[in-house]
């Protein structure tokens, strides 16, 4: 005969089963759960009135899944990597620019100011080649103070 009280059938099993998700542990796995740090920090450090930067970084966060798992207990050290990598190289720079740009341009169904080469910006561009990298600077030296 069960007690009352007893930890014994289904739900006595369910509980048991569950462990540490029962008290307070997360149950999301370590890699989503640094990606979704990295986000959080990123949507709330980074100056983007429009989001279009914002969204388009936390893309990349999704997408560099390795990166991410690598420092699951640092996750910003993902993000460090990230911004250091897109602000050395002037080539990825102006591809995110462009992603920047297209996504801002599909948000607001408006037609987005693509930059030439060596022509000015369009003054009405939300996103630069100059205010993005602006940016990226700040995010980064948000995570390291003197950094970028």
């Amino acid at each position: 005969m069960i007690g009352k009280g007893s930890k014994s059938g289904l739900p006595g099993a369910l509980q048991r089963e569950a462990g540490d998700l029962m008290k307070g542990e997360s149950v999301l796995p370590p890699g989503v759960r640094a990606a979704s740090q990295i986000k959080q920090f990123v949507m709330a450090r980074t100056d983007d009135g429009s989001g279009a930067l914002k969204a388009v970084l936390c893309q990349i966060v999704d997408s560099e899944t390795e990166r991410v798992a690598t420092h699951r207990d640092t996750p910003l050290d993902a993000l460090a990597e990230i911004l250091d990598r897109l602000l050395a190289n002037d080539f990825l720079l102006e591809d995110f620019v462009r992603r920047v740009d297209a996504h801002w341009g599909a948000m607001t169904m408006e037609r987005p100011y693509f930059e030439r080469p060596g022509q000015p910006p369009h003054p009405d561009d939300p996103h630069t080649r100059d205010s993005v990298r602006r940016a990226l600077r700040a995010l980064r030296n948000a995570i390291d103070p003197g950094t970028a």
